[in-house]
């Protein structure tokens, strides 16, 4: 108790024994770590004083007795969150930066039997298998399912050997998909839900891809190849390289920081080709789409070009040169970051078996069939986990999304735990994590390497705050 005290007496900034509300709610979160939610801070406030708030400043000896003392009665009002309080223990190992991580063992909600339903979409690595092992301590593991693209599974660290989970790696390609993935997370719930203060979860934007727009020279290059007499173009060709050559030029001046969003890119893309663009962008296809016959389409394929690499001069194809990134321009609008985590996620709640090829369209067919049944309250059938671990990606923020509605949905509460990179850059972050307003942890691993990319989900919020 003197120790708590102590802390709390830094904050009295006139030495007159007295914290404001927010000090106090900050200095508790701090003490006790992510396990102690907004609802907690004021049920413990309440149960003190008897009021609902706000409240100006609290005498925060008096609090803190109360507090210890309550922990020694059985019908106090305030024993189970204080409880809570003095339960918030686990003291893992020294964070790098000189944190330290409080993981607090999940209780299971008895909505739930006592069961856990676990997905994972963090990166496997041995820090990560200690923290879920305290996490998940005591409780009975029903069934694992995880999403395991080639970069959360690259250190090769074992599952526990009394675990069967079921691994997904579902192919995510195309243009369609995208936006029926965006579609799903437009909605009014989903926005609702994202948008709530103090649990935002991030949707991401949409962006254009300006590296690809600087490629476009590329493109430009091919066209001026087939215009060049000894290509052999007959007129039809030179006319189809015009509109080629219109095509990269638009695509080239499009100013990112003005467009509108997929409707105004897809009004400029039917401007320069016919509906249907998105099932034609394999290299045997693209420029078709421009009016090149087959044969002119397979000639300029296969015509070479000098381009410097390095200290030499050698000859690349057109293809390789220049229409990888003419395919790239017709996907250069879209969503920020991958989405490979959350089709996996759709994959394992409506209990699908991994796909044997890939195909678009069953994606887009998986996503639309949970999305209905969704809108229907139809909860029937689907493995809803009751806990989540994610490393903090755009994927990772829109499987949590997802999650927290399916929850709201069936009138539960998910239970989440964050990987997060160790650098000092992500501090801020990771506390901001802790202060979320739903039943979340924290941990920080010094094998997670994707900062950037957690910086670029979760950026918007930080900005916001300063």
């Amino acid at each position: 108790m003197i120790a708590v005290k102590a802390q709390f007496k830094k904050s009295d900034k006139t030495g007159g024994g007295r914290i404001s509300e927010s000090a106090l709610g900050e200095l508790i979160r701090k003490l006790c770590g992510p396990a102690i939610t907004n609802e907690v801070i004021q049920s413990l406030l309440q149960s003190f004083d008897g009021g609902v708030g706000p409240r100006g400043s609290i005498p925060y000896d008096a609090f803190i007795e109360w507090l210890f003392e309550s922990l020694k009665n059985s019908g106090g009002g305030a024993t189970a969150p204080a409880q809570g309080l003095a339960d918030s223990g686990y003291q893992a190992e020294k964070a790098p930066g000189g944190q330290s991580e409080q993981i607090v063992p999940s209780r299971i909600n008895d909505k739930f039997n006592g069961i856990v339903r676990l997905f994972c979409s963090h990166q496997q690595t041995e820090e990560a298998l200690r923290v879920r092992g305290l996490w998940l301590e005591g409780l009975q593991i029903e069934s694992v399912k995880s999403s395991i693209p080639p970069f959360n599974v690259r250190l090769n660290i074992a599952w526990p050997p009394d675990w069967k989970p079921v691994d997904y790696n579902v192919a995510t390609f195309g243009v369609k998909l995208p936006r029926v993935i965006m579609d799903f997370f437009e909605t009014e719930e989903m926005q609702r839900i994202s948008k709530v203060e103090r649990s935002q979860i991030p949707i991401p934007p949409y962006a254009l891809d300006s590296f690809v727009q600087k490629k476009m020279v590329k493109v430009l290059e091919l066209v001026a190849e087939c215009r060049k007499p000894e290509a052999g173009m007959d007129a039809e060709s030179l006319k189809s390289a015009t509109k080629l050559e219109n095509f990269a030029k638009g695509f080239t001046g499009i100013d990112a920081k003005k467009i509108s969003g997929p409707k105004e890119f897809e009004d400029f893309v039917h401007k320069h080709v016919a509906p249907g663009w998105e099932d034609q962008l394999h290299f045997d296809h693209v420029l078709a789409m421009f009016g090149f016959t087959k044969a002119a389409s397979d000639k300029i394929r296969g015509m070479t070009i000098k381009v410097q690499e390095k200290d030499q001069e050698i000859d690349v194809t057109l293809e390789h040169h220049a229409l990888r990134w003419l395919t790239k321009a017709f996907r250069g609008y879209g969503p920020v970051g991958c989405l490979t985590d959350m089709v996996n996620l759709v994959y394992a709640v409506l209990k699908m078996e991994q796909p044997k090829e890939a195909s678009e369209e069953a994606v887009m067919d998986a996503v639309n069939r949970l999305q209905d049944k969704m809108k229907r309250n139809d909860l029937t059938d689907l493995w809803i986990p009751t806990h989540l671990v994610h490393d903090a990606e755009t994927d990772d923020a829109l499987t949590w999304l997802l999650l927290q509605r399916l929850h709201e949905l069936q009138k539960t509460r998910l239970e989440v735990l964050i990987q997060m990179p160790p650098e000092e850059a992500q501090d801020e972050l990771a506390q901001w994590l802790k202060n979320h307003g739903t039943k979340i942890q924290v941990f920080r691993d010094k094998d997670s390497s994707n900062g950037k990319a957690v910086s670029n989900t979760w950026s918007r919020y930080l900005e916001k705050k300063a």
